[in-house]
């Protein structure tokens, strides 16, 4: 009967202390149905897809996603808004979100192209259809020349087509300033801006007026600058028997009486043929000395032009009206 007893206060204190247990447990835990007790989110602008440095951001590379509130960094973008028609200042990856310190404007970009450019140097910006760019597969830092197709007469047809430039630099192809990385899809360019001179500059604009332009890509290993052998080995070279010949040559010249004109305004051209609708050979600075090379030629117009070599060794045509003897 003793027994009894025990047993039956002892199966009372067991129920009694989980009943207390549960009470306490229950106080303890948040209430999971409570809305207002609940993790707070908040939607953020993702990347959809991989987004290249220097790519230009649409909506197709972003998505939205939710993420805890107290998560959520002080950059992180919140509207697609924001950075559609930006471009990327690092590489963004699949599913990584956008913060505003990696994201750039337009104008921003144009700053870092302008930092491309060598010292003396330009950057020109000229249209290429999908053929003369190479079928598209031109890329910044690849290194072109530069060829010019003029139609003279539809009638015919007769086409006119000059190498105006050689082995210039790619600066940008349409808005892309770095080379395409493999597994990124390549978009269609319009433009390609190249580095150069100002006198080319010049040429390149003109030619581009006259029709259209055409580019010819170098070979990765052409782009490399060659070494110079009297700086590598540490000893001068000595110039080949027809460099001597050049040399001799054109200290001749020079010793000669040669007539020579002087270029009076601060940029003139020289054409490739003594008219002024004709093609431009290239463009020099005021005071530019010319050697008259004994040919002269009068135009429809009254006017004379004086066949020349210039200081590059072109040969071209230069109008009477804007040069003068050198002894003048």
């Amino acid at each position: 009967m003793k027994a009894r007893r025990i047993v039956l206060l002892a199966l009372i204190s067991g129920i009694i202390t989980t009943g207390i247990f549960y009470i306490v447990m229950n106080q303890a835990a948040p209430s999971s149905s409570n809305p207002t007790e609940q993790t707070e989110v908040v939607e953020v602008v993702a990347a959809n897809t991989d987004i290249a440095i220097d790519q230009k951001i649409t909506d197709e590379n972003l998505n939205t996603k939710e993420v805890p509130k107290d998560q959520v960094h002080t950059e992180s973008v919140k509207e697609k808004e924001e950075v559609i028609g930006k471009f990327a200042s690092a590489d963004i990856k699949a599913g990584e979100v956008i913060m505003n310190h990696r994201i750039r404007t337009k104008e921003e970009v144009t700053d870092v192209v302008s930092r491309k450019i060598t010292e003396n140097k330009r950057g020109v910006s000229v249209k290429v259809e999908f053929d003369e760019s190479v079928s598209n597969l031109t890329a910044p830092g690849d290194y072109v020349d530069v060829m010019s197709n003029v139609v003279l007469d539809k009638s015919i047809p007769l086409i006119e087509t000059d190498l105006i430039l050689e082995k210039v630099r790619v600066l940008a192809v349409g808005e892309r300033m770095v080379e395409k990385k493999d597994g990124d899809v390549e978009k269609t360019y319009m433009t390609v801006t190249l580095e150069l001179s100002k006198e080319d500059s010049v040429e390149l604009v003109h030619a581009s007026e006259l029709g259209s332009i055409h580019l010819a890509l170098y070979s990765k290993v052409d782009s490399v600058e060659e070494k110079d052998p009297e700086k590598e080995s540490g000893e001068k070279q000595e110039p080949d028997e027809k460099e001597k010949d050049n040399e001799e040559s054109e200290a001749k010249i020079g010793d000669e009486k040669d007539t020579r004109f002087v270029t009076t305004p601060e940029r003139s051209i020289i054409r490739k043929a003594p008219q002024l609708t004709a093609p431009v050979l290239t463009v020099v600075d005021q005071g530019t000395a010319l050697l008259f090379l004994n040919d002269q030629e009068t135009d429809d117009d009254e006017r004379v032009w004086f066949k020349v070599k210039t200081n590059k060794k072109k040969d071209g045509w230069v109008s009477s009206r804007i040069v003068k003897h050198e002894d003048e």
